[in-house]
């Protein structure tokens, strides 16, 4: 009986060993995963769309005016759109290119979607993961995130 016991014990012992081990383990991975992806949390993963869109869009005015914008520091304007550009880090910590700035009269404000011919308005806050801009005499203007906004 008492053999028994001493035997019963061990292998409880082995049990909870094994088992707090088990549950260390699980709080080390916890414990890694949040440290390093709390920045990654917001309101915006619940509300948003996780998957970037793509749109091939078009203006619909026939020629283009020339915009003007005070600059600050970071921030890179383009004077054929009416739009600002800047250096910036997404939630995953990758380098892209946000939009900061759009004039009130800029065609990015009101572009027509060529596959669903929908509105679609580009707005500050935004990545620029690729864009193609023709401009005046047929110039292209290319962005995609891995070029810096100053390329613009």
């Amino acid at each position: 009986m008492k053999k028994r016991i001493i035997k019963d014990k061990i292998l409880n012992g082995i049990t909870y060993l094994f088992s707090s081990f088990g549950v260390l383990i699980l709080v080390l991975i916890l414990v890694f995963i949040f440290s390093n992806g709390a920045s990654s949390i917001s309101f915006d993963l619940l509300t948003n769309n996780y998957y970037s869109e793509s749109y091939t869009l078009k203006y619909t005015e026939d020629h283009l005016t020339s915009f003007s914008y005070s600059c600050k520091d970071g921030e890179y304007f383009s004077k054929a759109w009416g739009v600002a550009f800047a250096d910036t880090t997404n939630l995953e910590g990758e380098k892209v290119v946000s939009i900061c700035y759009i004039d009130s009269n800029s065609p990015l404000k009101n572009m027509v979607d060529v596959g669903s011919n929908h509105y679609v308005s580009i707005a500050v806050g935004q990545y620029i993961k690729k864009g193609v801009f023709v401009c005046e005499k047929d110039t292209l203007l290319t962005i995609t995130s891995k070029d810096d906004a100053n390329t613009v």
